[in-house]
């Protein structure tokens, strides 16, 4: 073992004579509910990297992410989702410019589609494994089309619905063999936080996206609530030339790019409820599992090193009574 029970007691008076300087770098959440699974990433990779709050009461120190042989459940699972995110991220969202560009928000809306395609499969596969996650339901082919109206076609769909039922349990039962904790090595569990920090600080793209594309929504909706009331206004007075016909034709062009950005914050916000509900769910598990365990491992050398003490007492006691 690198860290023997004095050295682990030390590390954690280490920790705690930090604590202040976390508690400035703490950040509060924004009112924004569609950017704070954005926040919970940033309080949990500062707790990788320096430690810090999770909440104005929660500290989580950095000692818990590098302890040694420790015993951890589906990592293998785990670093798949988290690759895969990183790389969706990777491929179509960083590499686009942040701007009301009608090419760049093409690209947008293209990119969150495939993104929001593929996440719908790995919440499903992940709710296998996990139960916690719930597994969205997606109509197949067939339940889009019509339903049958024979005998024989009704018992035809029951068969397959059994059939399906049968093979996903028998499916759910393999996976979650592989969330059985097992011994993870010191160069694997370092591999797996560094992809945690490198993900939560990937995924803050997002929540730029949404703040931009927020605030020029707004921006845009009370430019057209002041340009609809002052068109009432002035309704029998405005006379009917080229200027009121290019005024109409910018109004229509702005409630085009309105619908644009809320088709754009919609698809953001879709993004960030599975970023709460199976990103974050995920390592925060992971958090309070490794922290249950380095306070195990704490009290337990604490309570060590007092017996040793109580041990070497008694026996100076004893050598100088029999003196």
């Amino acid at each position: 073992k690198l860290y023997n029970d004095k050295q682990i007691f030390q590390d954690y008076e280490n920790e705690l004579s930090n604590v202040n300087k976390m508690k400035e770098l703490y950040e509060n959440p924004s009112n924004l509910l569609t950017i704070q699974s954005y926040w919970i990433m940033r309080c949990i990779r500062r707790s990788i990297i320096t430690g810090g709050f999770l909440s104005p009461r929660v500290c989580i120190p950095k000692i818990i992410w590098i302890q040694n042989d420790i015993k951890f459940s589906s990592i293998s699972i785990k670093t798949f989702a988290f690759e895969t995110i990183n790389t969706l991220t990777i491929n179509h969202i960083i590499p686009l410019t942040i701007s009301l560009d009608n090419n760049t928000l093409d690209r947008l809306k293209f990119s969150l589609n495939v993104i929001n395609e593929e996440i719908i499969h790995l919440q499903n596969h992940l709710s296998k494994p996990f139960p916690f996650i719930k597994e969205i339901s997606v109509p197949t082919l067939e339940e889009l089309g019509s339903s049958p109206t024979s005998q024989v076609g009704k018992f035809a769909s029951l068969m397959t619905n059994i059939t399906r039922n049968v093979r996903k349990y028998a499916e759910v039962g393999y996976q979650r063999l592989g969330t059985i904790a097992t011994y993870v090595s010191s160069e694997d569990f370092n591999r797996y936080t560094t992809l945690i920090s490198d993900l939560c600080d990937k995924c803050q793209i997002y929540e730029l996206w949404i703040r931009f594309l927020t605030t020029e929504r707004d921006q845009l909706d009370s430019k057209i609530v002041s340009n609809d009331s002052l068109s009432i206004d002035q309704s029998d007075d405005t006379p009917s030339t080229p200027i009121a016909k290019r005024s109409s034709i910018s109004e229509s062009e702005d409630d085009i790019l309105l619908y644009k950005l809320e088709g754009l914050l919609n698809d953001l916000t879709t993004i960030s409820t599975f970023m709460t509900e199976v990103i974050c769910e995920i390592l925060l598990r992971d958090i309070e599992y490794l922290t249950e365990r380095y306070l195990h491992k704490t009290r337990k050398a604490f309570t060590k090193m007092q017996w040793d003490d109580d041990e070497t007492n008694a026996a100076m006691a004893a050598n100088i009574t029999n003196s």
